[in-house]
């Protein structure tokens, strides 16, 4: 078996077992703490307590599992999580960070939001050259409060707008990229005389 990881994931794909190793050098197994985390789905705005079997690894750290059966009910999307411990009565949160759930079908999250990204950088073009039907000229982006839609943005946002989306779009590609294994696109070679 691989070395577990001793931070939390920052992505996982849907579906999947999810295991890692925590250290919390104040607040160690073997004094009776017990560690638990907390999910938030930014997207719907919603608490989530994320079943996470916690055990002593025997070594001061807390052996971490997410089961299968529990990343499977993970809709898409960006989570914020908290690591808490609680002992006698008295909880303390000991760290917080984002995680990305990606889909269970292997490179799709990646290809739905390069997909995505694509659609909207698609509109935006055809607004600028004039040839948008209906609905790319009405195109909504984003959601809730600061969601903006194509037609009510003046040139300079449709503008910037499209140097933001070009700019994810191709983001997106060189990190698909490096996760197929292949070298990354930032490289430039010089030949000098």
């Amino acid at each position: 078996m691989p070395d577990l990881p001793t931070a939390e994931p920052d992505r996982i794909i849907a579906g999947d077992t999810v295991k890692w190793l925590k250290e919390i050098p104040d607040y160690p197994p073997a004094d009776g703490w017990e560690l638990s985390y907390g999910l938030h789905n930014v997207s719907q705005a919603k608490n989530l307590d994320w079943g996470v079997e916690v055990t002593d690894n025997g070594d001061g750290r807390y052996a971490v599992t997410v089961p299968a059966t529990e990343t499977e009910t993970l809709a898409p999307g960006i989570y914020r999580w908290q690591a808490r411990v609680s002992k006698a009565g008295e909880r303390y949160t000991v760290a917080h960070g984002r995680l990305e759930v990606r889909i269970d079908a292997g490179e799709g999250a990646a290809t739905d939001a390069i997909e995505r990204t694509k659609r909207i950088l698609d509109a935006i073009d055809a607004v600028l050259e004039g040839k948008a039907s209906t609905d790319e000229a009405s195109y909504s982006i984003g959601t809730g409060a600061s969601s903006r839609s194509i037609a009510r943005m003046s040139w300079t946002e449709i503008l910037a707008a499209r140097r933001l989306y070009q700019g994810e779009y191709q983001r997106l590609l060189a990190r698909e990229r490096i996760e197929q294994g292949h070298k990354g696109m930032g490289t430039i070679r010089v030949r000098m005389p």
